[in-house]
């Protein structure tokens, strides 16, 4: 998905928990006016390749 053009990855320097890794992307996203936010588990439930 990173090699997709426009797209962004953020990294967290230690794990604290999904809650504030969605809560630090979510407000990435809105200082950084982003049309868009897609968040995937890393169980499989949801196929990257469903993206549109």
């Amino acid at each position: 998905i990173r090699s997709v053009a426009g797209v962004v990855c953020l990294q967290n320097p230690e794990n604290e928990g999904k809650a504030m890794a969605l809560s630090r992307g979510m407000l990435w996203a809105l200082e950084h006016d982003m049309d868009y936010v897609i968040t995937l588990d890393g169980d499989g439930q949801h196929r990257p390749e469903d993206i549109p």
